[in-house]
């Protein structure tokens, strides 16, 4: 907006701290809701698994 009120271009850097942040939460996120399920299928006998297969 400020740009076409005064016909000036200016780069403005992107918030990096913010970004990597977001970045770091997310991949938390994603490891956190990954470890529970693989948690439970550590747990489980090969040949159970197999067998419970319908």
């Amino acid at each position: 907006m400020e740009a076409a009120a005064t016909d000036e271009l200016r780069l403005v850097f992107p918030p990096l701290i913010p970004m990597a942040e977001a970045v770091v939460l997310s991949l938390a996120a994603c490891l956190l809701a990954t470890a529970v399920p693989l948690r439970k299928i550590a747990k489980l006998s090969i040949v159970d698994s197999i067998e419970a297969v319908e």
